[in-house]
C-alpha cells in the first residue's frame, strides 16, 4: 500500500486524525462527510490493496490540507527579513 501512495501518506494520516477531531468538535456536515469517507477508505486500503485507488485522492487532499495548515502556523520569512536594517 505504501509503495502505491508514495510519500503522501506521511502527512495524510496525521491530517486524518485532525479532520476526525474537527468533525466531532465543529459539527459541519461537509467536514463530517470528508472525515467518514477518509476513515472508511483508509481502513479499506489497509484491508485490501485494491482500495488504495479510492484512498489515493483522499490522501492527496488530506496531505494538502496538512501542508496548508503547517505553512499557516509560521510567519513567512520574507516579512522577518524585511525588517532587518541591512535589507533592501
Amino acid at each position: 500500500m505504501f509503495d502505491n501512495l508514495g510519500t503522501v501518506w506521511i502527512p495524510a494520516l496525521p491530517a486524518l486524525v485532525w479532520v476526525l477531531w474537527q468533525a466531532i468538535r465543529v459539527r459541519r456536515p461537509g467536514l463530517r462527510l470528508l472525515a467518514v469517507w477518509s476513515l472508511i477508505m483508509a481502513i479499506g486500503a489497509l484491508i485490501q490493496l485494491r482500495m488504495v485507488v479510492y484512498f489515493a485522492p483522499v490522501a492527496a487532499v488530506l496531505a494538502g490540507a496538512a501542508c496548508a495548515r503547517l505553512t499557516g502556523w509560521k510567519r513567512p520569512v520574507y516579512r522577518r527579513v524585511g525588517r532587518l536594517p541591512w535589507s533592501l
